[in-house]
């Protein structure tokens, strides 16, 4: 058996995920930007604002890393190839010492993500990954 590149038994801290379809499917359905796939953005907004205040009110805020993402983006109703509008995604990040409202400025590719968090849990980015951490 391979062994990880990472003990992950040292990690103690809580990971979770939280995976939203409905957006895609509208997306599928009415085309990324119609009406029905950004009215699911604003309810996504409003769960999200839901988590966040949640972990303002446990007071977890200064020990958090929050990333929000998505797999892909999209053209008309398709996705899947390889421009840019297809492949570079949205991404919000909220912790300490990230002013709130900055934007970041380069393009971004959803495997950016998985570089980001790796280094928030105090690993080094292996030089095969094939992600940028800025």
């Amino acid at each position: 058996m391979k062994k990880s590149i990472y003990d992950f038994s040292v990690v103690s801290r809580l990971v979770d995920y939280i995976h939203n379809p409905t957006n895609q499917n509208d997306g599928h359905d009415y085309g990324y930007g119609s009406q029905p796939y950004l009215e699911q953005i604003k309810i996504m907004d409003s769960h999200v604002g839901t988590i966040l205040r949640e972990i303002d009110e446990e007071g977890w805020n200064n020990d958090s890393l929050v990333t929000m993402t998505t797999d892909h983006r999209g053209i008309g109703t398709k996705h899947g190839g390889k421009s840019d509008d297809e492949v570079n995604v949205f991404l919000a990040v909220r912790s300490v010492g990230i002013e709130p409202n900055s934007k970041i400025e380069n393009e971004v590719c959803n495997m950016d993500c998985a570089a980001l968090i790796v280094k928030a849990l105090g690993m080094e980015i292996p030089e095969w990954f094939d992600a940028n951490y800025r």
